[in-house]
């Protein structure tokens, strides 16, 4: 009994401790989207090692994070997505790097996908356009 409630107590930190530095990644004054991914990071990290098995981040701060970060990136990828489209870029070759340029602003909405899901299919599809 008294291993198990010290294991909840130290999940019950370690919970404490990630939504705490993902508050902050969202309320910093100027929120970066690699500080928003690092705390995103730290909790799929810690709920896939079962270091939060017993113990729960707040879905709301997490959604709050997810939406935010995709806020921060999407700008990038649809200033990606006009280059790749922009007359000539095909010939020139600057079509294919905004396209693969694109491609790793997906990979990094990737941590957004379960509270922007439309927004991030949207550009999944635009990119495979």
């Amino acid at each position: 009994g008294a291993a198990v409630l010290e294991e909840k107590k130290a999940m019950d930190e370690t919970a404490q401790t990630v939504e705490g530095r993902l508050r902050e990644a969202c309320l910093a004054e100027r929120s970066t989207p690699e500080v928003l991914e690092a705390a995103l990071q730290d909790v799929t990290v810690k709920q896939e090692s079962g270091s939060l098995r017993r113990a729960a981040v707040s879905a709301t701060v997490l959604e709050s994070a997810r939406r935010q970060l995709h806020a921060l990136v999407r700008p990038e990828f649809d200033a990606h997505l006009e280059r790749a489209r922009a007359p000539g870029a095909a010939i020139s070759g600057t079509g294919g790097e905004a396209i693969a340029a694109a491609r790793q602003v997906l990979q990094r909405m990737e941590a957004c996908r379960q509270a922007c899901g439309p927004e991030f299919e949207d550009c999944s599809e635009q990119l495979a356009e």
